[in-house]
């Protein structure tokens, strides 16, 4: 959102701040300034003057020669505008201006006539798209008129009310604790009641998709251009002046964050408002000529029969407001915004309306948002108000009341505050306090457009951010056992999330929803089970969020796709999340789901070696070892003919992973069709592991698991290679090796076949990695554990290369 400091000044004085000042005390609030910009910077060469001379041009018939008066001096101008004539009060653009457009001006010679200046249009000011005349003046042109500083800040979603020039007022008032007074606008008007109008009537069919509708009737509306000042602001705001009626509407919505709509009267046929659900198939053109058909699940305004807008996102065809439009039907309503969200997903158009609409706005605001834009009508172009306000309200939307303690906020804060402090950092909100007798509990009445306020930690929160955070003591944290209260499965979760860090792995948090287009490209086909048992939502936000997910792959080689677009392709992810289904009920399972791209280590860059299956299937068996699960219980085994994976992980690269004879998961390379979809031009291998399966198999074993023990001694490392027969199973191997004491890990690093290596056999490198919990492991420990390795190798029938 873009915020004027000249606008800004209107309801808050800011003038006396910097633009620095300005930043900084939204900034601690809250409100992150993105940028400071000066778009009218280059136009402080522009002055006021008068013609006092017109005459034509001696060579040039387009052409006419102006002399103007200007404070202390006057200037010869050429102009093509032959309009201009004596006693015009004109814009000069005098040389070394740099115009809205970012042109230069600089004294110019028109054959023969040297031109001292620009007479400028609204064109070369930036408050208007096309102008084809000089601009004269009428009023007063205010010194500094074009001077301004506009903020570009980032508004979170969940403060709707800060997407107005109002709601950032009263930030600036809460913040400087009320110090600097804060003005509302005026929103009174004159009534000039007609019997005819009384009988307009607005109705509602669904109140939850409408919250509530307020018009009002505005008659005999002078055909008037925009005053500068509301072009300027829009402008400043990031919008164009359109026509008198349409820019005050988006004016009143930049000022109030509500968004407001004006009708011609004269097109409702059936003089009347209806509110409805949109009709499965029903075509509807917007403003903007584009044309839509309906769903069935959006939101319209009609006139009983025909349409005249999508709800919350943009006006019709049919209903538009004209340069002449004398008669008007004014809109201030309050649609769901999750219906708005999904409305403007689905059909994909994205508005100023739609954008405050879908976080939320103050259905009762309505009444004062109307009133405003009355009074700026009435005000300028005149116009009668023939009815009071129209309001259909179905059902009325009350001020949560919350209770706050005052113990709560210096416990949580670590800071004492008086009670007085605390009422007024809460009402300079606009938060209604009031100290409940004999205690020291605050009763607060949260505002209904501040739909981030729902709870007590909530209110805290704010008196913190108003008092200053940056005023907090400094306090340590009180340190608690982390498993305390917690379930054994929740222990056993955040084992796997220790684990995982510790190999190096990012958690990311996908959605759970998916899109039915996502099946496609991992070679899965409505046979599949996954497709065939897919959970279809029944109110989808939108197409691509209409399923919940089957597989934690589709998330995790979108995010390693998403990086590697942006030159991170050495990437290693993980995500412990629920996976679900729908066969003769609906089944949802927790799954452990990794994948690696790139680089094997990824933190060493002198480490050249790629990402490769042995690698990655030792993730697995850290896993099993870090549990302290049997390591004799887990098998890798070659996936069947028919693996729900097959679409997806090569067979030949994959393998299936059991546990005490279980399926629990499976690992595999990445199919190179999958890749390309996705534009990753790398290996990438790829996990799922059952944690519900799992869970149950170690919980019901005699061993419990372990968490992550404090490795106060240092390891040290042996490689060694053997001569293994072809097809045999290396996880006998690398199991029995883990039993021998001393071993932490045990890790294949390299396989070789060729040159030297007799036939049927290949050579296997495995990396021993041993430590102690007690103490430095010793040589006389170390030459003890190599004695027992090679006696398990030459009991496995294994011949011994080095070691």
């Amino acid at each position: 959102m873009r915020i004027s400091k000249k606008w800004l000044n209107e309801y808050i004085p800011v003038n006396d701040l910097s633009d620095g000042e300005i930043d900084g005390l939204l900034s601690l609030s809250g409100t992150e300034i993105e940028e400071t910009l000066y778009p009218w910077e280059g136009l402080k060469g522009v002055i006021l003057g008068t013609v006092i001379e017109t005459r034509p041009h001696p060579s040039h018939s387009r052409l006419i020669v102006c002399i103007i008066q200007l404070p202390g001096e006057t200037k010869r101008l050429v102009t093509a505008d032959k309009t201009v004539k004596t006693g015009d009060r004109v814009l000069v653009a005098l040389p070394g201006t740099v115009l809205y457009n970012g042109k230069r001006i600089e004294a110019h010679d028109f054959g023969g006539v040297l031109s001292e200046g620009m007479l400028c249009s609204l064109e070369e000011l930036g408050l208007e798209n096309k102008s084809d005349y000089v601009y004269r003046l009428t009023d007063e042109w205010p010194e500094g008129f074009l001077e301004d500083t506009v903020f570009e800040a980032s508004i979170t979603s969940n403060r709707p009310d800060e997407l107005g020039m109002l709601g950032i007022a009263r930030e600036l008032y809460a913040v400087t604790k009320g110090r600097r007074p804060l003005t509302m606008p005026p929103a009174d008007y004159d009534i000039l009641p007609d019997e005819g109008d009384s009988r307009f009537r607005i109705t509602i069919a669904e109140p939850e998709d409408c919250y509530r509708y307020c018009g009002l009737i505005v008659r005999d509306i002078r055909p008037i251009d925009s005053p500068l000042w509301l072009k300027r602001a829009l402008v400043a705001s990031g919008l164009r002046s359109i026509s008198f009626v349409v820019d005050v509407t988006n004016y009143v919505m930049l000022e109030t964050g509500h968004p407001v709509h004006a009708f011609d009267l004269t097109r409702l046929e059936n003089f009347r408002i209806h509110v409805r659900k949109a009709k499965v198939g029903e075509r509807f053109v917007l403003l903007d000529g584009q044309s839509i058909t309906a769903e069935g699940f959006e939101c319209l305004i009609t006139d009983g029969d025909n349409p005249l807008a999508l709800g919350g996102i943009m006006g019709g065809e049919g209903s538009g407001i004209e340069e002449t439009t004398k008669d008007v039907l004014l809109e201030v309503a309050t649609f769901n915004p999750v219906l708005i969200r999904k409305t403007r997903k689905w059909h994909n158009l994205n508005t100023d309306a739609s954008y405050r609409f879908e976080r939320g706005v103050d259905p009762n605001n309505n009444p004062f948002v109307l009133g405003r834009l009355a009074h700026l009508i009435q005000k300028y172009a005149g116009g009668r108000v023939t009815t009071e306000v129209i309001d259909a309200y179905p059902h009325r939307i009350e001020n949560k009341t919350v209770l706050l303690r005052r113990s709560r906020v210096e416990s949580i804060l670590g800071a004492s505050y008086p009670s007085k402090a605390i009422i007024e950092s809460l009402e300079n909100l606009g938060i209604e306090t009031e100290a409940i007798e004999d205690t020291e509990i605050f009763r607060c009445s949260i505002p209904t457009g501040r739909p981030d306020l729902e709870r007590e930690i909530d209110l805290i929160e704010e008196v913190g951010r108003i008092q200053g955070y940056e005023q907090l003591p400094g306090t340590l944290p009180i340190v608690r056992a982390p498993d305390r209260g917690r379930t054994p499965y929740q222990v056993f979760r955040d084992d796997i999330h220790r684990l995982a860090l510790s190999l190096g792995y990012n958690e990311i948090k996908p959605l759970s929803f998916t899109d039915p287009a996502d099946f496609e490209p991992f070679g899965i086909d409505q046979s599949h089970p996954w497709k065939k048992e897919a959970v279809a939502l029944v109110k989808p936000l939108s197409r691509d969020l209409s399923l919940l997910r089957p597989t934690l792959s589709f998330g995790l080689i979108k995010t390693l796709a998403f990086n590697f677009s942006r030159q991170c392709g050495d990437l290693k992810v993980y995500e412990i999340g629920k996976v679900f289904r729908r066969s003769e009920s609906f089944e949802e399972s927790e799954f452990f789901g990794f994948a690696h791209m790139g680089a094997e280590n990824p933190e060493d860059y002198t480490d050249k070696r790629r990402v490769g299956f042995y690698a990655f299937k030792g993730v697995v068996e850290e896993l099993i070892h870090h549990l302290s699960a049997s390591s004799d219980a887990l098998t890798f085994a070659a996936p069947d003919e028919g693996d729900l994976y097959n679409g997806f992980l090569y067979p030949t690269h994959s393998a299936v992973i059991s546990f005490r004879g279980q399926r629990i998961g499976i690992i595999g390379l990445v199919k190179k069709h999958v890749l390309n979809h996705y534009d990753i031009k790398t290996d990438v291998y790829l996990g799922e592991i059952n944690l519900n399966l799992l869970f149950g198999f170690i919980k019901g074993s005699s061993r419990e698991w372990k968490s992550v023990q404090n490795l106060n001694y240092p390891s040290s490392r042996k490689d060694f290679s053997v001569l293994v027969p072809r097809g045999k199973e290396m996880g006998r191997v690398i199991n029995g090796l883990k039993r021998i004491e001393y071993v932490e890990s045990v890790k294949i690093i390299d396989i070789y076949k060729g040159k030297n290596i007799p036939e049927g056999f290949v050579s296997v490198t495995i990396s021993l990695v041993l430590r102690s919990t007690e103490s430095t492991i010793t040589e006389a420990q170390m030459n003890g554990v190599l004695e027992k390795v090679r006696a398990f190798l030459i009991e496995e029938k294994l011949e011994i290369r080095e070691l």
